[in-house]
């Protein structure tokens, strides 16, 4: 499977005061999605928001959750 943008894997965090725990671990827009259920035309309008810096966070199952992008070791070679 393709990475998000080839090379960005989608981490999905609690916040700082929840301890900042990794949630989810998704390897492209179609994981996003399905982890959130929700289309994959909404995943890849979040993930791009949150790309170009105008979205920090996302809220699943009434809650804030930090994505980041984390570059794959394993497409650098």
């Amino acid at each position: 499977m393709k990475n998000y943008r080839g090379k960005f894997l989608i981490g999905i965090y609690s916040l700082l005061h929840e301890g900042e725990t990794l949630l989810a671990l998704c390897d492209n827009v179609t994981e996003f999605a399905n982890y959130m259920q929700i289309t994959r035309i909404n995943a890849s309008n979040i993930l791009k928001h949150i790309w170009d810096g105008k979205n920090k966070f996302i809220r699943k199952d009434g809650k804030l959750r930090k994505v980041e992008f984390i570059e794959d070791d394993e497409t650098l070679y």
